[in-house]
């Protein structure tokens, strides 16, 4: 089974004059493009942000799953951690700037 390409996704205009026009990319390459042709332009940003979020989303899924298959009463720093994860990758769906700061990589 392939692989998602690794990691931080942007999701970034391609023009920032046509508002239409977003990707989202590795800061390499291109993951994929969105557009709106119906004079939607918010989906096609609200789209590129979303798809941007996958692989911190994947993370936070991951150790949201760790956490639970322990069955160990874990600490509260756990808890934090798991929850910053998971708010990080919203914040990259939700945020109003074009490229939201990277999740810190896991160590």
């Amino acid at each position: 089974m392939a692989m998602h390409t690794p990691g931080v996704w942007l999701a970034l205009p391609n023009v920032p004059q046509v508002p239409h026009y977003w990707h989202v990319s590795d800061g390499e390459d291109f993951i994929c493009q969105m557009f709106s042709a119906h004079g939607e332009f918010e989906n096609a940003e609200a789209n590129a942000r979303f798809i941007s979020a996958a692989p911190d989303l994947f993370a936070a899924v991951k150790a949201t799953i760790a956490l639970l298959e322990r069955k160990a009463q874990p600490d509260e720093g756990d808890y934090q951690k798991v929850y910053d994860l998971a708010r990080a990758a919203l914040s990259k769906v939700e945020s109003d700037s074009p490229s939201p700061h990277p999740l810190p990589q896991e160590k």
